[in-house]
């Protein structure tokens, strides 16, 4: 892909990054008297044929680079039987407790992302509390967090699972090593709602480690 980037959109792109094992940073060429959201947009739909072409999709498009990736991602090595973790709105607790886990496309969020319908589950505990200081703003300033759409800790749900030895998970980009999703329904009999979560991210925050499932 890097090959074919460079040989039909040389002239566009400035840099080409990795992300994680399988996806592309694209950072568009600058151009004299042109705004960069404007040169941004024209290489985004300038390579949306490619893409589709080729199997790719382009999941991010924030900070002046084109996010781009394999559509599935190469798979994860997760262990079975071990527990791992999704971070969903509490808005969404009636539904998941009668209907399970069922995969999504993502829209617009404080990562700018998007996908086709999947499960996204963070490899442990910690990890889920770094995920959920993310969405809730921790790295920047409490005036710009409303702006920014960052959630809050009290509209989030954290759901403890263990995939079956079947299950394939896939490699996210965006959180290598720390994140992977999957694209199989999840019924409500093998989710479990971990409801002092709040209490626990306390634990971890203040004296670094976790008693618990981690």
């Amino acid at each position: 892909m890097v090959k074919l980037i460079d040989d039909r959109f040389g002239s566009q792109v400035a840099r080409i990054m990795p992300a994680d094992l399988d996806g592309l940073r694209l950072v568009p060429m600058p151009v004299d008297g042109t705004d960069a959201e404007v040169t941004l947009d024209r290489l985004d739909r300038a390579i949306r044929d490619i893409l589709v072409e080729s199997g790719w999709i382009r999941t991010s498009l924030k900070d002046n680079r084109i996010l781009i990736e394999p559509n599935p991602t190469s798979e994860a090595e997760w262990a079975s039987g071990v527990y791992r973790f999704h971070v969903a709105p509490r808005r969404e607790r009636e539904s998941i407790s009668k209907r399970g886990l069922e995969p999504s496309s993502g829209g617009t969020t404080i990562f700018q992302r998007s996908y086709p319908p999947r499960i996204f589950l963070a490899v442990n505990l910690i990890t889920a509390f770094d995920f959920i200081a993310y969405v809730c703003g921790d790295q920047i300033p409490a005036p710009l967090r409303l702006a920014n759409r960052c959630r809050t800790r009290d509209e989030l749900d954290i759901w403890c699972l263990q995939l079956q030895w079947n299950v394939i998970v896939f490699r996210d980009v965006l959180f290598p090593e720390k994140g992977g999703w999957i694209a199989e329904p999840v019924p409500p009999t093998e989710l479990k709602l971990f409801e002092s979560w709040q209490e626990r991210e306390q634990q971890y925050r203040t004296i670094g480690r976790l008693d618990i499932l981690a």
